[in-house]
């Protein structure tokens, strides 16, 4: 079972490193939006949290804290315009304005979610 932990770990791993990368570009006059802006530090903290619970087995509250991870995620980037002190109406929303740092946290944190759920399973098929 510890080497089971580690894909979760690995999966909570991207998610804090993309916090870190840029998540959205809009162009050269206006700074780039990181994922730790806003409440991004929230979800750095339920990280950190879902960390320690994964290393306990406990992944029901792990999947739950990668939820909540999720939905903070979508809110900090559909309300970027207001991290950033911006008009909305400046902004097109398109692919080139979405940068990697978000994909790879939605990556990181649907990788550990079904982590999360196949060990939950596993765990109940050999009960």
């Amino acid at each position: 079972m510890k080497n089971t932990s580690s894909f979760v770990s690995v999966g909570i791993g991207m998610i804090i490193i993309s916090l870190f990368l840029p998540w959205a570009t809009i162009g050269s006059e206006y700074p780039k939006v990181i994922g730790l802006q806003h409440y991004g530090v929230l979800s750095l903290l339920v990280a950190f949290f879902s960390l320690y619970f994964a290393k306990k087995g406990r992944y029901i509250i792990v999947a739950g804290s990668i939820v909540y991870i999720v939905i903070n995620s979508f809110n900090h980037f559909i309300n970027f315009a207001e991290t950033m002190y911006i008009s909305e109406a400046d902004i097109d929303f398109s692919k080139q304005v979405v940068s990697f740092g978000f994909y790879i946290n939605l990556f990181g944190c649907f990788f550990t979610l079904l982590v999360c759920v196949w060990l939950k399973i596993a765990s109940v098929i050999k009960k």
